[in-house]
């Protein structure tokens, strides 16, 4: 008779391939793959809690595109920044 038990390996394979995992599969995969903490500037920061807090739509749909996205705007915030300085430097 063959164990129920899977190995870490075979539990990363069925949740690549999106095949669905029980509790204690799911548990054991979280214990494996830890999280990746995103680290955002002041306007990533500020956007994100704006849209969990107005936008709960966008947030969602933008699943895991968020952090490029909220990256994206520290990037454009910067850039708006420099030109900005630059301009009214002169």
């Amino acid at each position: 008779m063959r164990s129920f038990a899977m190995n870490k390996d075979e539990i990363l394979m069925k949740a690549q391939n999106d095949e669905g995992l029980t509790v204690e599969e799911i548990k054991v995969y979280q214990s494996i793959v830890k999280p990746v903490k995103h680290v955002y500037g002041k306007y990533g920061t500020l956007a994100k809690i704006y849209l969990q807090e107005h936008n709960v739509g966008k947030y969602w749909a933008l699943g895991g595109d968020l952090p490029d996205y909220l990256h994206g705007i520290d990037r454009q915030a910067e850039e708006l920044y420099s030109v900005m300085y630059d301009k009214l430097s002169k």
